[in-house]
């Protein structure tokens, strides 16, 4: 560029300085903006960082939150394949193996009396006329009766002398949710609600986390005196998903309670709730009912004639298993209402761990497991647990339709991580560029305005350029100075013109 032009008249020495002076304020200033610009994408990539360290920490409480739902919702372990179960696991008891085949041999049991038909000896018994409006108003409960022998084993009932004893099979349909169901029949202070032919009750001996021995005793009824059962319960989940509910019992004895078989002396005759089983589950048509069957063979024990023993059952059963069902029906309707108040009260991430509670009562017998497994009412407590080589199903019973396996132990959710502080570039302290001298410029006049153009009269000379000739002027008559009164014209040189006539 070019210097201006006050400039030209510096020595060249100052020329050069205040060059060097422009370019240096230019420079400061670029260093300048350069921080600034840097600055500015620091702070950018800050504020991506933070967005990042955020999103980051949302997902690891996304994450925490859905393995809390899973372990609270998750189901039942489910066993492995036998050939890959664990044959070395603790075990509650010594006879542990024996009992888990008891449990396989009812199970097969009950499936083969729930596939019977009349023809194979069930016969239908229909609910008192004078409480079928009170008990089985809508017609869904079904019961069928079967007299047969001892069905523990063929040892049993050739033991038993071959007496045939009542076995009665319920088929329902309960008007309650399924989860109320379960959780109302696994209380046992709900039990004097729905069954009042269990008068006392407790355990005897606890076998694994998902059976134990029980007693109970029931009161007179008719000429049947008071009856006391041991019995052993064990509960499983079965089906699609392991969706059902399978409570099952078969009678035994125990050094805790002998038993005493012959009437008098002012002891309580001994009963036998031979076999039994209770399958729950949602109705897969409607998820507001609850299916349920039931089978209870029992013998009342004693000397008591089978006629009489007969009479006695003609006259329960067309009311004691419609009463049952009506009541469990109501208690469960009652709870569902009592779950439903809890939940609406309780926020979702303060409620406990999600349960799967199990029990009930029936013929002689109640067993409750309200936490789901190890549930405990009294007794001998359990044993320490050992560690033996545990025999598979198929080695106990000869079959691999089930395995009992400890409880699975997720690992416990990891806290969430503490707060990441992000850090804060230090002040960086920008070079001050000493102060600059510009040169102050002269200060400049204001232009002069042209003088307006001369005017003349005929005659009066005009202004020129042209060089001054002498006696060439041409002079007004009246003014005798080139009509300037006097004073000599201000231009070098007037054109003569020439005056009219």
């Amino acid at each position: 560029g070019r210097l201006p032009r006050f400039a030209l008249h510096l020595p060249r020495k100052e020329r050069s300085g205040r060059r060097r002076g422009g370019a240096g304020v230019r420079f400061v200033s670029t260093v300048q903006e350069g921080v600034a610009e840097l600055f500015g994408e620091l702070r950018i990539a800050t504020d991506e960082l933070r967005e990042s360290i955020a999103a980051l920490r949302q997902e690891i409480e996304e994450m925490q939150r859905t393995q809390r739902e899973l372990v609270r919702e998750r189901p039942s372990a489910v066993a492995p394949p036998v050939e890959e179960a664990v044959t070395v696991q603790p075990i509650y008891h010594p006879r542990q193996a024996e009992f888990d085949a008891i449990s396989e041999d009812v199970i097969r049991w009950a499936e083969k009396m729930l596939s019977e038909s009349e023809e194979d000896g069930w016969r239908p018994v229909q609910c008192m006329k004078a409480l079928r409006k009170k008990y089985n108003r809508a017609g869904s409960i079904e019961c069928w009766l079967k007299w047969m022998p001892d069905s523990r084993s063929a040892a049993a009932a050739e033991a038993d002398g071959g007496r045939l004893h009542p076995c009665i099979r319920v088929v329902a349909t309960i008007d309650a949710p399924f989860d109320a169901v379960c959780a109302y029949l696994s209380r046992a202070d709900n039990l004097g609600d729905y069954n009042d032919l269990v008068v006392d009750h407790r355990d005897l001996e606890l076998i694994s986390p998902h059976s134990k021995i029980t007693w109970g005793a029931i009161p007179q009824i008719l000429f049947v005196k008071a009856r006391d059962f041991v019995t052993f319960c064990h509960f499983r989940w079965v089906g699609e998903g392991g969706q059902t509910q399978l409570v099952i019992n078969q009678a035994v004895e125990h050094d805790d309670k002998p038993g005493n078989n012959e009437e008098g002396d002012g002891r309580t005759c001994r009963a036998h709730a031979i076999r039994g089983a209770n399958y729950i589950k949602q109705d897969p048509h409607d998820p507001t009912k609850t299916n349920f069957s039931l089978l209870a063979h029992g013998n009342v024990g004693g000397n008591i004639p089978t006629w009489a023993s007969k009479t006695a059952v003609n006259t329960v059963a067309p009311i004691e298993p419609f009463k049952l069902m009506h009541n469990i029906e109501t208690g469960a309707l009652a709870c569902a209402q009592a779950l439903q108040e809890e939940e609406q009260q309780e926020p979702v991430s303060h409620r406990p761990h999600k349960k799967r509670p199990s029990g009930l009562s029936q013929l002689g017998y109640a067993c409750f497991w309200p936490d789901g497994e190890g549930g405990w009412n009294g007794g001998t407590p359990p044993s320490e647990a050992n560690t033996v080589k545990q025999p598979l199903p198929s080695e106990a019973t000869g079959t691999a339709d089930h395995v009992d396996l400890p409880p699975v132990v997720l690992p416990p959710v990891p806290p969430a991580p503490p707060p990441v502080s992000l850090p804060v570039p230090p002040a960086v302290a920008l070079p001050v560029p000493p102060p600059v001298a510009l040169p102050v410029p002269p200060p400049v006049p204001p232009p002069v305005p042209p003088l307006p153009e001369a005017r003349t009269e005929p005659g009066v000379p005009l202004p020129s350029r042209e060089p001054h000739v002498p006696g060439t002027d041409t002079v007004h008559p009246e003014r005798p100075h080139g009509g300037y009164g006097g004073a000599p014209p201000p231009f070098d040189h007037v054109e003569s013109v020439d005056a009219p006539a």
